[in-house]
This record gives structure tokens, C-alpha cells and sequence, in this order.
């Protein structure tokens, strides 16, 4: 065999070869094509069926009955919970609304003043007693922020269990809850305390962070807080937003609202209108905030009671005034007691350090303690950037102390220039310019002091709040018997 011949060999040899390949190359992507596409059947087959699932399952088809029709049902054939109950392994005795004349409403908050040093949780706390006067058993249940459960008696007698979430379904059967109370629904409370709105009357309370964008209160926020943690914010907002959809347009969810603005956020957040909306505003308690009736002298004693630890609460804005009025020949005659604790504290009452008639005081005020303050001030300074009601302009109303404040967000829904001096927004001047008016002028200051009471008194008295919702209450009540 000649070497031409041997190439030739060679060349055929490898053109076989290549043949081949490519022959084999084409049936492994028929192969893999033809798999993949088995896949991706299977797949959507896969998403057919948890859909089907999803949509039978027994919990989900209860939704559809009728609310008094559920509740018959749940008498008449067992108290069992179905399969999938959110934050559980496996269904658990459950205890329905009973028709009868006990009643047990247990709250779901973020937080309980356990003892007066604690500052979350009071407006649902000044509620407490008007439950118990009225005859209803009232507890409380708070999300454990360290995974902890435990169980104790505040000092109003107010029964709470801190615990975890995943244990909020079980206590409420065991505590033989009737009827729901929830204070800003997020996603987390909503997911584990849906189903037990399934089982009895439900109330929600939109306070204020549950029910709005972050982006409301931004300037809480540095740049670079907005830049590292805007998204997740974001993201959790549109989460908020989902969660609100739901409980807004259930018309079996009495949804409430503590002022007519924070309805119009709410509803604009949720991107839905409430089924079933009222607008009841927190509860000021004239009892801890008796009226005094005011003197000219008092007009000259002026307190600023403000958390530091956001700038919604203007606190940088109170430094401002003060200085503002600096200028003004009577400055010396005030009495000035700036009260609070925070992380802008030392920022911002610096200076006012070494200001002879200006005192300083960290800490938190619980009720007893807000309430002697009040009653020794004339003036309250409050400066505001945002403000689903605002309680404490409220409480100073209250005892006859003449709020100074911005008109911005719900505060004009509850003052006007009948009973307060009111300024623009983030306008300092404006504030010290009303201290400066009631300083000026003792009569409109003492009758504005009058107003301020009777304003109070009218609009967040007990009457025109707590008992609306005591209403609300009895009419859920009366409903889920008679179904």
C-alpha cells in the first residue's frame, strides 16, 4: 500500500468518524429536547394539580360560606380545624363563638404596657377598662421578638402572653377568645391570625406603619439607610400592601381607622377602598387627664414631651423654636421642661444646655407621670412632620394645656385655631411664633385653653370612641349568634 493510499484510508476513516458524531450529536439533542419538553409538561401537569389541590382544600372552600352559615356549621357538626391551618402541624380542637352571654375578646398588639415603663401598646391599653366595665373578658396576645413565651398580669389586670406567633391559634381556642382584636395587621400577625378570623368576628385597627408606605415618613431616614435598606423596604411594603388588599375587602372584617386621613393612606396603600370602614378615633382618657382650668400664669410654663428616636416627632424643630423665642424680652420668664429619650436626644438638645430656665430631662413618662406634667404646664410644645391622630396633643388638650403644633398630616382633623397655634410644615418660626401669641396675650390664651378641653372631650372622650367600638363589638356579637 502506497502512502497515497494510506492517506486516503486515513481521510475516509476520519470522515466516517465525523459522520457519526455529528449523527450522534443530533440524536442526543432529539433526546434532549424531547426531555425537556416531557419536563416542562410535567411541570405545568405538576402546577395544574397544586392548583386544583390548593383550591379544594377545606379551609379554602369554608371561605366561600356565608359568615353565620360557617358558624352553624362548626356547631352543629364538630370543633375540629381542617388540615393546613397556617403555623401548625396538624388540626387541633378549636373553641367557635359560643351563643352565649359570655364574651372573650382577646387583642393582638405589638406591644402592652405591662408596667407604666413600658411605651408601646398604650392606646390599646387606655381601651382596656372600657372592655371590662362593659362586661367583656379582655386579653392580649404579643409576638415574642426573641422566641421566648411567657405569660403575666399587667398592672391594669389585663391578662398578656408574649409568645411566638406559631402559638397564637392554640392560645386563642384555649383562651375560648370569641371575638378578634387586631392593631396593625402585618404580614406576619395576619398569616397566623387569619384563620382565626375564620372562626369569629374580627376587628382591625389601622394605626399607622402597618397601613402606609415607608416612603410617608422618609426623612426618618439618612441617605444612606435609604440607599442600603430602600429596597427591602420596598419589598416589604408591597407584602404590607397584599395583606391589607385581603383584610380591607372582606366585608366580614370590620375594619377601623383612628382618623379620616389615615382611612385616604390606608386605602390609597392598599390600592382597594374597606368593605366595611369606620373611622373611631383612639380613646383619650379624661379621667387620668383631668381639665384644670387655666390662669394667665400658667401660659408662661411651657413642656415638650417627645420620643427622640424618630424625626417625625420634630424634636429638632422644638430646639429651633426654643431658640427662636430667644429673642422675645420675656424669654427669661418662661419655664421651659423638655422630657424625652432617643437617639437624636444629645443632637438635639445640646443646644440648649446651660440655658438657665430651660431644664432637661431624659426618660420616658408613663401615664401617672404624663399626667402631673400636664397638670404643672400651660404650653405644649409639640412639633410634628406626621401623625395618624397625635394622643398626646390629645391628652394635653385634655387637661386645658394649650397644644402648639404643625398642621400637617391628621393633626388638622383634631385642632384647629379655635383651641391650638398651629404652624406650617417644618415651620419652627411659625411655632414660636405661637408660643409667642399666647405669651402676648392671656386672654385668647385661656380661652383656648377651655376650647382645648372641650374639643378633646367631644371628639376622643370615651363616648364618641371606645363606645362606638363597644357597638361594633355587641352588633358582631348579636350577628354571630343569630347566624
Amino acid at each position: 500500500m502506497t502512502a497515497d493510499d494510506e492517506l486516503s484510508a486515513e481521510a475516509t476513516e476520519q470522515l466516517l468518524l465525523g459522520e457519526a458524531i455529528a449523527r450522534l450529536s443530533r440524536e442526543i439533542q432529539d433526546i434532549r429536547r424531547d426531555f425537556d419538553e416531557r419536563i416542562e409538561y410535567n411541570a405545568r401537569q405538576a402546577r395544574s394539580l397544586r392548583k386544583l389541590v390548593e383550591r379544594m382544600r377545606l379551609d379554602r372552600q369554608l371561605r366561600r360560606i356565608p359568615h353565620a352559615t360557617r358558624q352553624a356549621i362548626k356547631r352543629s357538626t364538630g370543633k375540629r380545624a381542617p388540615d393546613g391551618t397556617i403555623g401548625e402541624d396538624q388540626a387541633k380542637p378549636v373553641i367557635p363563638y359560643v351563643a352565649s352571654s359570655k364574651s372573650t375578646l382577646l387583642a393582638v398588639a405589638h406591644a402592652y404596657p405591662i408596667d407604666e415603663s413600658v411605651y408601646g401598646g398604650q392606646p390599646l391599653a387606655r381601651r382596656a377598662k372600657y372592655y371590662r366595665d362593659a362586661g367583656h373578658d379582655f386579653a392580649v396576645f404579643v409576638p415574642s421578638r426573641d422566641g421566648t413565651s411567657r405569660k403575666t398580669t399587667a398592672a391594669d389586670g389585663t391578662e398578656v402572653v408574649i409568645s411566638t406567633l406559631d402559638s397564637l391559634n392554640e392560645y386563642g381556642r384555649s383562651r375560648g377568645a370569641t371575638q378578634l382584636l387586631i392593631h396593625s395587621p402585618t404580614p406576619e400577625i395576619w398569616s397566623h391570625a387569619a384563620y382565626l378570623a375564620e372562626l369569629m368576628p374580627t376587628h382591625v385597627w389601622m394605626h399607622g406603619f402597618e397601613s402606609r408606605s415607608w416612603r410617608e415618613l422618609g426623612f426618618d431616614f439618612t441617605a444612606a439607610q435609604i440607599r442600603d435598606r430602600g429596597p427591602r423596604l420596598d419589598a416589604y411594603d408591597t407584602e404590607k400592601a397584599k395583606v391589607l388588599r385581603t383584610i380591607m375587602a372582606d366585608p366580614r372584617v370590620n375594619t377601623v381607622f383612628v382618623s379620616a386621613f389615615m382611612q385616604s393612606i390606608s386605602e390609597a396603600f392598599a390600592g382597594t377602598a374597606a368593605a366595611t370602614p369606620h373611622v373611631i378615633h383612639n380613646v383619650i382618657d379624661l379621667e387620668a387627664f383631668p381639665y384644670r382650668r387655666r390662669t394667665a400664669a400658667d401660659r408662661m410654663k411651657v413642656a415638650v414631651i417627645r420620643s427622640f428616636d424618630k424625626r417625625n416627632y420634630g424634636t429638632d424643630l422644638a430646639t429651633m423654636a426654643i431658640l427662636e423665642l430667644r429673642k422675645k424680652p420675656w424669654f427669661d420668664e418662661l419655664a421651659i421642661r423638655v422630657i424625652g429619650d432617643g437617639c437624636y436626644l444629645e443632637q438635639d438638645t445640646e443646644p440648649l444646655r446651660g440655658l438657665a430656665n430651660v431644664s432637661l430631662e431624659q426618660g420616658f413618662l408613663g401615664p401617672s407621670d404624663l399626667s402631673v406634667v400636664l397638670s404643672q404646664s400651660g404650653v405644649a410644645l409639640l412639633p410634628t412632620r406626621w401623625d395618624s391622630q397625635g394622643m398626646m396633643i390629645g391628652e394635653a388638650m385634655a387637661a386645658g394645656v394649650v397644644p402648639v403644633t404643625n398642621a400637617v398630616a391628621a393633626i388638622p382633623e383634631f385642632v384647629d385655631a379655635d383651641c391650638a397655634m398651629l404652624a406650617d410644615d417644618e415651620d419652627y418660626r411659625g411655632l414660636a411664633a405661637g408660643v409667642a401669641e399666647l405669651v402676648e396675650h392671656p386672654d385668647r390664651y385661656e380661652h383656648l385653653s377651655l376650647a382645648a378641653h372641650h374639643r378633646a372631650r367631644t371628639q376622643c372622650g370615651a363616648a364618641y370612641t371606645v363606645e362606638r367600638e363597644l357597638k361594633l363589638i355587641a352588633e358582631a356579637k348579636a350577628a354571630s349568634v343569630d347566624g
